[in-house]
């Protein structure tokens, strides 16, 4: 089984609402997954993970292999399919022409604002996990970008800005199963 450090409790007072974060390490453990766990300050941004992560020691963190999690939402779309995260190298952009085709009717697509992320994915932006199956709201697809594809592992903020876990891609591709495209 996988212990987890003694840090693992969320003080919620500086941390935020742990329950996404809870979510996918009861998913890890579930299924059985290495990975590595870090606790450090707040990172707002992709650069400010990855200079923790190598402050901790993790060497092989580089932004090509941080799974960047932005929230995209289409209010023309159904109810059901409003929402989608969009999961990149987090030294990427999205690209807005081919995500719009995404959706049937997706010229009106946008990224979500910071309520809709918090009512979603129940983080705050910067804490958005690449695992949308663990989100607040159910059903919001997870679509990958196939640059990743190219890593052998990926590290990103676990629901929270102050927790990163870094777990091999194919763990990852394995549980979440996003759509690559």
């Amino acid at each position: 089984g996988v212990v987890m450090s003694a840090s693992a409790k969320v003080d919620e007072k500086t941390e935020g609402d742990p329950s996404t974060y809870y979510r996918i390490m009861k998913v890890l453990a579930e299924n059985k997954v290495k990975y590595r766990h870090l606790v450090h300050e707040p990172t707002p941004t992709s650069r400010d993970s990855l200079k923790a992560r190598h402050q901790a020691g993790w060497e092989d963190a580089s932004l090509s292999n941080g799974a960047k999690a932005m929230l995209m939402v289409n209010s023309k779309a159904d109810e059901d399919e409003r929402y989608k995260l969009a999961i990149l190298p987090a030294d990427c952009t999205v690209n807005w022409k081919l995500f719009k085709k995404f959706w049937k009717k997706g010229k009106s697509a946008r990224m979500a604002t910071q309520e809709e992320v918090l009512k979603v994915s129940g983080c705050v932006p910067g804490g958005v996990p690449p695992f949308a199956s663990c989100f607040e709201l159910k059903g919001v697809e997870a679509v990958m970008d196939p640059a990743l594809s190219s890593e052998s592992v990926i590290n990103f903020n676990c629901g929270l800005r102050t927790r990163s876990v870094s777990i091999s891609l194919s763990d990852y591709l394995a549980i979440e199963k996003p759509t690559i495209k």
